[in-house]
């Protein structure tokens, strides 16, 4: 009976840890009033290095969870990705918002081409979930 109830708590605890996903979740926190809200392109490159707001749709990419708004996607620094609950459903993110070219794709000295992204990918550091 003791190694039955034993085996049953290490079944369970395994089972919560697979649940659980992967990477860290960004944080969680009320509504930012000092950050600029980013409805679209046009008004993205006037706010890199600032404090923004990002209301869009949760989706998983090959970099990582992005929201994706009215015609900007952006990534959520040090998110792999979005738990499976939370894919496709609104989500609005804080962070400040920067411009990289760090995930552009290669051309090797033969033509080949590497994985990766056209470049100027718009990223939020310090992404928090409101």
């Amino acid at each position: 009976m003791v190694r039955t109830l034993a085996l049953s708590a290490v079944l369970a605890a395994s089972a919560l840890a697979c649940a659980t996903p992967a990477g860290p979740a960004p944080e969680k926190r009320e509504a930012s009033m000092d950050a600029l809200d980013l409805s679209g392109f046009e008004k993205a490159a006037d706010a890199i290095g600032k404090r923004v707001r990002v209301v869009g749709t949760a989706q998983n990419a090959k970099l990582g969870a992005v929201v994706e708004g009215e015609r900007l996607v952006v990534y959520c620094e040090g998110l792999d990705s979005w738990p499976a609950a939370q894919v496709g459903k609104p989500v609005t993110v804080t962070g400040v918002l920067t411009r990289t070219d760090d995930f552009k794709a290669t051309v090797g000295p033969h033509g080949e081409i590497s994985q990766g992204s056209a470049g100027g990918d718009w990223v939020l550091e310090h992404p928090k979930v409101e």
